[in-house]
């Protein structure tokens, strides 16, 4: 059972398929960049004050 497991891809433990990663990465890469543009934003606007 061991062997399966190991010999598996990440994103098919994870449920998604070959397809799907492309989008799902690209998607979380996005969202990423987003959050850290907005934190920095807001750092600068605190130092501002």
């Amino acid at each position: 059972m061991e062997e399966i497991i190991k010999t598996q891809k990440a994103y098919k433990k994870l449920g998604f398929t070959y397809l799907e990663t492309p989008e799902i990465i690209t998607t979380l890469n996005q969202l990423l960049s987003n959050y850290i543009v907005h934190y920095l934003t807001l750092i600068n606007f605190k130092r501002i004050k």
